[in-house]
Protein backbone atom coordinates (compact mmCIF):
# COMPACT_ATOMS: atom_id res chain seq x y z
CA UNK A 1 0.00 0.00 0.00
CA UNK A 2 2.83 2.60 1.11
CA UNK A 3 4.22 1.71 -2.55
CA UNK A 4 1.62 2.61 -4.27
CA UNK A 5 0.89 5.59 -2.63
CA UNK A 6 4.53 6.68 -3.20
CA UNK A 7 4.09 5.79 -6.76
CA UNK A 8 0.51 7.74 -7.05
CA UNK A 9 2.46 11.19 -5.51
CA UNK A 10 5.21 10.58 -7.64
CA UNK A 11 3.16 10.88 -11.06
CA UNK A 12 1.41 13.49 -9.23
CA UNK A 13 4.00 15.21 -8.77
CA UNK A 14 5.41 14.54 -12.26
CA UNK A 15 2.03 15.73 -13.72
CA UNK A 16 2.01 19.11 -11.48
CA UNK A 17 6.13 19.78 -12.48
CA UNK A 18 4.70 19.10 -16.27
CA UNK A 19 1.69 21.05 -15.92
CA UNK A 20 3.68 23.98 -14.08
CA UNK A 21 6.54 23.74 -17.16
CA UNK A 22 3.93 24.23 -20.21
CA UNK A 23 1.96 27.02 -17.56
CA UNK A 24 4.95 29.14 -17.14
CA UNK A 25 6.98 28.32 -20.62
CA UNK A 26 4.66 31.20 -22.63
CA UNK A 27 5.68 33.87 -19.76
CA UNK A 28 9.31 33.14 -19.67
CA UNK A 29 9.17 33.36 -23.43
CA UNK A 30 7.47 36.93 -23.29
CA UNK A 31 10.37 37.85 -21.03
CA UNK A 32 12.55 36.58 -23.16
CA UNK A 33 11.16 38.38 -25.87
CA UNK A 34 10.80 41.63 -24.08
CA UNK A 35 14.35 41.40 -22.47
CA UNK A 36 15.51 41.58 -26.67
CA UNK A 37 13.93 44.29 -27.28
CA UNK A 38 15.11 45.89 -24.24
CA UNK A 39 18.66 44.94 -25.25
CA UNK A 40 18.19 46.25 -28.68
CA UNK A 41 16.92 49.39 -27.04
CA UNK A 42 19.86 50.20 -25.14
CA UNK A 43 22.56 49.12 -28.15
CA UNK A 44 20.69 52.85 -29.39
CA UNK A 45 20.64 54.53 -26.34
CA UNK A 46 24.11 53.73 -25.35
CA UNK A 47 25.55 54.75 -28.83
CA UNK A 48 27.65 58.09 -28.11
CA UNK A 49 25.11 59.92 -30.75
CA UNK A 50 21.70 58.45 -32.11
CA UNK A 51 19.86 60.46 -34.50
CA UNK A 52 16.36 61.18 -33.99
CA UNK A 53 15.22 58.32 -36.09
CA UNK A 54 17.57 56.05 -33.74
CA UNK A 55 15.77 57.29 -30.54
CA UNK A 56 12.36 56.93 -32.59
CA UNK A 57 12.84 53.44 -33.45
CA UNK A 58 14.56 52.73 -29.53
CA UNK A 59 11.34 53.98 -28.55
CA UNK A 60 9.57 51.25 -30.75
CA UNK A 61 11.55 48.50 -29.12
CA UNK A 62 11.25 49.80 -25.47
CA UNK A 63 7.33 49.80 -25.88
CA UNK A 64 7.36 46.18 -27.05
CA UNK A 65 9.66 45.12 -24.27
CA UNK A 66 6.89 46.72 -22.08
CA UNK A 67 3.97 45.55 -23.88
CA UNK A 68 5.41 41.87 -23.34
CA UNK A 69 6.06 42.42 -19.32
CA UNK A 70 4.11 45.19 -18.44
CA UNK A 71 4.98 47.12 -15.01
CA UNK A 72 8.76 46.40 -15.02
CA UNK A 73 10.29 49.19 -13.27
CA UNK A 74 13.18 49.41 -15.62
CA UNK A 75 11.19 49.71 -19.09
CA UNK A 76 9.13 52.06 -17.61
CA UNK A 77 11.63 54.67 -16.94
CA UNK A 78 13.38 54.07 -19.51
CA UNK A 79 10.41 54.78 -21.50
CA UNK A 80 10.45 58.23 -19.58
CA UNK A 81 14.23 58.81 -19.76
CA UNK A 82 14.11 58.30 -23.46
CA UNK A 83 10.60 60.75 -23.88
CA UNK A 84 12.47 63.39 -21.67
CA UNK A 85 15.95 62.90 -24.64
CA UNK A 86 13.46 63.32 -27.24
CA UNK A 87 11.60 66.37 -25.69
CA UNK A 88 8.62 64.83 -25.17
CA UNK A 89 8.11 65.93 -21.94
CA UNK A 90 4.25 65.53 -20.99
CA UNK A 91 5.29 61.81 -21.93
CA UNK A 92 8.14 61.70 -19.84
CA UNK A 93 6.87 63.14 -16.38
CA UNK A 94 3.76 60.41 -17.32
CA UNK A 95 6.36 57.36 -17.61
CA UNK A 96 8.56 58.71 -14.67
CA UNK A 97 5.59 59.20 -12.43
CA UNK A 98 4.73 55.13 -13.00
CA UNK A 99 8.20 54.55 -12.69
CA UNK A 100 8.69 56.17 -9.19
CA UNK A 101 5.37 54.26 -8.20
CA UNK A 102 7.34 50.79 -8.97
CA UNK A 103 10.84 51.90 -7.23
CA UNK A 104 12.07 49.85 -5.00
CA UNK A 105 14.67 52.44 -3.30
CA UNK A 106 14.90 55.34 -2.08
CA UNK A 107 18.00 56.32 -4.58
CA UNK A 108 15.93 55.53 -7.40
CA UNK A 109 12.81 57.59 -6.08
CA UNK A 110 14.99 60.62 -5.67
CA UNK A 111 16.78 59.88 -9.08
CA UNK A 112 13.52 60.34 -11.03
CA UNK A 113 11.89 62.93 -9.22
CA UNK A 114 14.97 64.81 -10.16
CA UNK A 115 13.82 63.73 -13.37
CA UNK A 116 10.14 64.71 -13.10
CA UNK A 117 11.33 68.24 -11.76
CA UNK A 118 13.15 68.38 -14.99
CA UNK A 119 10.58 68.07 -17.10
CA UNK A 120 8.37 70.21 -15.60
CA UNK A 121 10.57 72.66 -15.69
CA UNK A 122 11.11 72.13 -19.32
CA UNK A 123 6.99 72.11 -20.19
CA UNK A 124 6.85 75.04 -18.24
CA UNK A 125 9.39 76.98 -20.45
CA UNK A 126 7.54 75.29 -23.30
CA UNK A 127 4.25 76.97 -21.95
CA UNK A 128 6.04 80.53 -21.31
CA UNK A 129 6.94 80.74 -24.64
CA UNK A 130 3.72 80.20 -26.37
CA UNK A 131 2.32 82.82 -24.10
CA UNK A 132 4.51 84.87 -24.78
CA UNK A 133 3.60 84.66 -28.18
CA UNK A 134 -0.07 84.92 -27.72
CA UNK A 135 -2.37 87.79 -28.43
CA UNK A 136 -2.57 88.61 -24.90
CA UNK A 137 0.81 89.65 -24.24
CA UNK A 138 1.33 91.87 -27.37
CA UNK A 139 0.66 95.10 -26.69
CA UNK A 140 -1.57 96.35 -28.99
CA UNK A 141 -0.63 99.82 -31.01
CA UNK A 142 -1.70 103.12 -30.32
CA UNK A 143 -4.79 104.34 -32.36
CA UNK A 144 -4.55 107.63 -34.38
Amino acid sequence: MKRAYRRIHLHVFVLLIAVLCIVSSPVAAQDNEAEGNYKKFMAIYGQEKPTKAELQSALGFLAKANDLSPNTYKYVFSLGALNNTLGRFEEASRWLEKAHSLASTEQQKHAIQDEIDYCQVQLAKVRASRWSGSEIFQTAEPSP
